[in-house]
């Protein structure tokens, strides 16, 4: 596992720092695991540890650890000196998280779920209502926490912890091993799931889960994902590690230039942009990538709409060799097309604000994604959650042509709100008819047409526009400028 200090806050500097542990209570630490040697530390234990966590909040160096016969550790410096706590149980213990130090879940043997509200010093039994084994936790927030286990079972509270519900899976044959952040939208947290057997799951709702093809049968230990969810990578038995740009609609196993192990790799962590690291058997093991796992982290994407016009708006956190964005478009259930481009930043880690303006829509219903660009070529796709739909218009509209002035071409948008006839006749200063654009029936919606003026001297122009519908009869003239 891996956390990181903050070492002076006005100059924003970080230290990272990483821990493993294992058998016969044995814990190593190290702030460069590619190049540098690992220190072993005095855990006081000699019993197995299976879990290390560190505190989420930047800026504390509390790291606990978790392990056979009731096992609690405690760091207050990153894992350098560590405290053996008071435990209430003998029983095997698999997990622990928090979103807070100060309030950490342990899960456990036979259902086993512990809280403390006090760092630590003190823990209380909390009633999972199951018997399983519990092998992993996640906490949301202060309130928000989900746990999984053996033979597909699943819990979740909403209260810190006082009621758990049990949301097990219908699939009893299939272990869950690892439960975590796959991801963050807008809308909030991603939580995945991974498990024996090649399984993994996703939920935003935390309650229904739906499952992802990995195509691999291999049990899963660990998995570690960007931003949005789109780019990760899981890893397990015999050396298994696969990795997806897709959400999980594809994996490959080549994208790292090397996995050297076949033992089974427990757990994963980022050491940087493009280098990647985890546990297996006695090993610490580097898996590169021959991209960055987080080009960009998106943490906002939304639109809005202005008539038929689309505002598309999004917010990165960061950004590592990124040339830009392709904005795509579909009616929904067609076919994507590009509707424009918006070049990215490069490289950039503080947070970076784009919008794009898709014009001139007709009615109906759209998706939208993101093509990420890197300037190696590769590429990532963000999806925007909800679909966005034109109305049709309310009322009579003319809109001023564009470009104006222009030569020797221009557009003319206009809106109906009903079917009915439409003209639109152009006229000169003294008032002479010198070119009728439409006259014909149309339906409700919103329509451009282009006037060329090629054949026309300079000056300034007239067009009218006609609507009739229902028996009633609307008019509007427009002044447009030809310069050439």
């Amino acid at each position: 596992m891996g956390g990181f200090l903050y070492d002076n806050k006005d100059s924003g500097f970080i230290t990272w720092f990483y821990i493993t542990a294992g058998e016969h209570g044995k814990i190593f630490t190290n702030e460069d695991p590619v190049t540098d040697f690992w220190i072993e530390r005095n855990s006081g234990t000699t019993n197995q540890i299976n879990f290390v966590r560190a505190a989420p909040e930047v800026d504390t160096a509390i790291v606990y650890a978790v392990g056979d016969n009731g096992t609690i550790l405690k760091s207050p410096d990153r894992g350098i000196d560590w405290t053996v706590l008071s435990s209430p149980t003998t029983r095997n213990l698999y997990g622990i998280d928090f979103s807070n130090f100060n309030s950490p879940y342990v899960v456990g043997d036979s259902g086993l779920i512990l809280k403390s509200s006090n760092a630590g010093s003190t823990w209380e039994f909390q009633n999972s209502g199951v018997n399983r084994r519990l092998n992993s936790i996640y906490s949301l927030g202060n309130l928000l926490a989900i746990a999984v286990g053996e033979k597909g079972t699943i819990l979740k509270t909403t209260n810190a912890g006082t009621n758990w519900q049990n949301i097990s899976l219908n699939d009893t044959t299939t272990d869950l091993n690892k439960v975590g952040q796959m991801g963050s939208t807008f809308f909030g947290i991603i939580a995945g799931i991974v498990g024996d057997n090649g399984k993994m799951y996703r939920s935003s709702d935390y309650t229904f889960w739906n499952p992802v093809e990995t195509g691999i049968t291999n049990d899963l230990s660990d998995f570690l994902f960007n931003g949005n969810g789109a780019s990760g990578f899981l890893t397990g038995d015999s050396g298994t590690v696969i990795y997806t740009t897709n959400s999980g609609v594809t994996w490959t196993s080549s994208f790292f230039i090397q996995s050297l192990t076949s033992e089974d790799v427990k757990a994963a962590i980022r050491v940087n942009d493009s280098t990647f690291a985890g546990i297996a058997g006695n090993e610490f093991i580097i898996f590169s990538a021959n991209e960055d796992l987080l080009p960009v982290e998106l943490s906002a994407f939304s639109a809005a709409v202005n008539n038929n016009d689309v505002i598309l708006s999004w917010t990165t956190l960061s950004e590592s060799n990124n040339k830009g964005f392709e904005v795509e478009r579909s009616m929904v259930n067609n076919e994507w097309t590009k509707a424009g481009y918006v070049e990215g930043s490069g490289s950039s880690s503080e947070p970076v604000q784009y919008s794009f303006k898709d014009n001139r829509l007709q009615v109906g219903k759209y998706n939208y994604r993101l093509k990420q660009i890197d300037y190696n070529g590769n590429f990532e796709y963000h999806d925007l959650n909800n679909e966005v739909e034109i109305s049709m218009p309310d009322e009579f509209i003319l809109s001023q042509n564009y470009p104006n002035p222009f030569n020797p071409v221009t557009k003319i948008d206009f809106e109906i709100p009903s079917d009915g006839n439409v003209k639109i006749k152009v006229y000169d200063a003294a008032g002479k008819l010198i070119s009728s654009l439409i006259d014909e029936y149309k339906t409700a919606g919103f329509y451009s047409l282009s006037f060329n003026a090629v054949n026309f001297s300079s000056g300034v122009y007239f067009y009218r526009m006609e609507f009739s519908s229902a028996g009633q009869t609307q008019h509007k003239v427009m002044k447009m400028l030809l310069t050439k």
